[in-house]
């Protein structure tokens, strides 16, 4: 493999895991906001059930169905698992992240004419099947949310207002860098004295 074909790997792989890190976390935010939103609504039928009770209302008995099949509901509703799964991909997708970055280190230490180490080559292998176990154990993402992600990453990465694949290809013509996003300007290696 060369240099090139390594450093390809390893941008794309960062830029992946980065959004997807960035995805889980805003899933598992969004299912505590609506589960806490849920327990609220649960318990404001709850109580407008007790009070129609107490004050022996003609309109009882539809408060209290709600109210019991509202409670029904968000008891059987696994929120707190989904949760719990998304922090779990976050944190899968962080520990891969993280790898990653201290592939990057290792490799931009590399001269070009140096080849690339074997315990570079079996790390990637392995990033790549732990990338695969990951996505299999995910859901169905939601694009929008996805789309967001992915633009947040990329100006993260490559400059404000690129949020884009397109918008960084155009960046990196008018800078005179191969045109492709999965080409990022590759680091110097050290100077060794």
């Amino acid at each position: 493999m060369s240099h090139e074909q390594f450093w390809l790997w390893l941008n794309n792989n960062l830029l992946q895991t980065g959004m997807n890190v960035q995805y889980h976390q805003a899933m598992a935010h969004s299912v505590w906001v609506w589960g806490w939103a849920a327990n609220f609504a649960a318990a404001a039928f709850i109580i407008a059930g007790m009070v129609c009770i107490g004050r022996q209302l003609k309109k009882t008995g539809w408060v209290v169905g709600v109210s019991g099949l509202f409670g029904i509901v968000i008891l059987f509703t696994p929120i707190s698992t989904w949760q719990s799964n998304y922090r779990n991909w976050q944190c899968a997708w962080s520990g891969v992240e993280a790898q990653l970055k201290g592939m990057e280190t290792a490799f931009s230490s590399l001269r070009e004419s140096e080849p690339i180490p074997a315990y570079l080559t079996e790390q990637m292998r392995t990033i790549n099947g732990r990338i695969a176990q990951i996505q299999g154990e995910e859901p169905k993402p939601s694009p929008k949310l996805i789309k967001k992600c992915w633009g947040d990453q990329l100006e993260r990465t490559y400059g404000a207002g690129l949020r884009t694949s397109e918008q960084v290809r155009e960046n990196m013509k008018r800078e005179g860098v191969t045109p492709a996003i999965d080409q990022p300007h590759r680091p110097e290696p050290p100077v060794q004295g």
